[in-house]
């Protein structure tokens, strides 16, 4: 499967090949022939022969089974709409913003991720190896562990007894977080499960919103009719509940209700994206509104993730380190009450 950056690169190479007014399949054949390595070759061949005999770019690029189903939809859309040009090109600018954003990711989470599980190596050090060597000192002193300093060592008797079963317990659930942050497949369990999350569900509506408002754009721009745009907009949503709340829409319009309510009462869009399309629906710019929304919810998703990692950081480091200075004032307190009255 092609990454962000190969999808942003594919798609912007598609999008100039366009613009400067050669085909879709003599645009093939020339990524073919300048492929810098086999695999890029043998794909854009394959490409080539799939859409010779389909007709159509977006079969090729579902038959291949190497792009994103949103990519291919996409595709679908731009090809019939006849602006597959402009199509091609905001998935250019989408998948460089999607790879920006888990390069950011990344960099952000790297930090308090290291941090995390130093401290974390310390901590047990302290209660599987310290702890112990603290019990003899007051043992040979002629006294005991107590209270909060008992407790821990038991703790790190615990941690050291069922060891075998808390550190694959611990990959399981450190995956599991993970995989809920990034899963996209509305059939993954962890897209589900990560769904139930306040901050994620948000994004991901974000996300939804983006994608319908981006389709919206693209097919009003190209002069077809809402009815259409709606059904086509059904196709690049992935979420089930997306297709569901599009599919009412369709059929309140069908029946004469306003288009911009039915949207906010199926809740495909917020209030307040839904006033933006109000407006520009009054004033006959529904197309450019259709695309500020898009733009806000990107911005909302990226501000959504950046408050997340801004909290990640400050949070980790606080918690272990109380943590860690509780370990050590627990021992260290009562050792030296004991020495001070010898």
């Amino acid at each position: 499967m092609y990454t962000d950056k190969q999808c942003a690169s594919f798609t912007h190479e598609i999008a100039s090949l366009l613009t400067a007014g050669i085909s879709v399949r003599e645009g093939l054949d020339i990524l073919k022939e300048e492929a810098e390595n086999d695999t890029d070759r043998n794909l854009y061949g394959t490409l080539l022969e799939k859409s010779e005999k389909t007709g159509t770019l977006w079969q090729a690029l579902e038959d291949v089974r190497q792009f994103p189903d949103y990519l291919v939809e996409m595709c679908h859309l731009g090809e019939e709409a006849g602006t597959l040009d402009e199509v091609m090109e905001g998935l250019s600018s989408y998948y460089e913003r999607e790879d920006d954003i888990k390069n950011s990711v990344r960099t952000s989470v790297t930090y308090p991720l290291v941090m995390g599980v130093l401290m974390s190596v310390v901590i047990l050090i302290l209660l599987v190896l310290v702890m112990p060597v603290f019990r003899e000192v007051y043992n040979q002193l002629g006294t005991d562990l107590t209270g909060v300093s008992l407790t821990l060592y038991k703790l790190g008797e615990w941690i050291r007894k069922y060891a075998f079963i808390l550190i694959p317990l611990v990959l399981v659930l450190t995956a599991l977080f993970i995989g809920m942050q990034f899963a996209t497949s509305p059939s993954s369990f962890l897209y589900t499960l990560g769904s139930k999350i306040k901050s994620i569900r948000s994004s991901r509506e974000n996300s939804n919103t983006s994608r319908f408002a981006d389709g919206m754009h693209l097919c009003l721009k190209a002069g077809l009719l809402p009815e259409r745009s709606l059904e086509l907009c059904q196709k690049i949503c992935e979420d089930p509940d997306s297709k569901t709340r599009i599919d009412q829409v369709i059929e309140s319009y069908e029946n004469g209700e306003d288009l911009i309510e039915s949207l906010k009462s199926e809740k495909v869009l917020t209030s307040a994206y839904a006033r933006i399309a109000s407006i520009g629906n009054k004033s006959g710019r529904l197309e450019e509104a259709m695309a500020d929304i898009s733009n806000h919810a990107k911005d909302a998703i990226e501000t959504d993730l950046n408050n997340r990692l801004s909290v990640i950081e400050p949070v980790t480091v606080i918690l272990l380190s109380v943590f860690m200075g509780l370990i050590l004032l627990s021992v260290m307190l009562p050792l030296l009450s004991i020495m001070s009255s010898l």
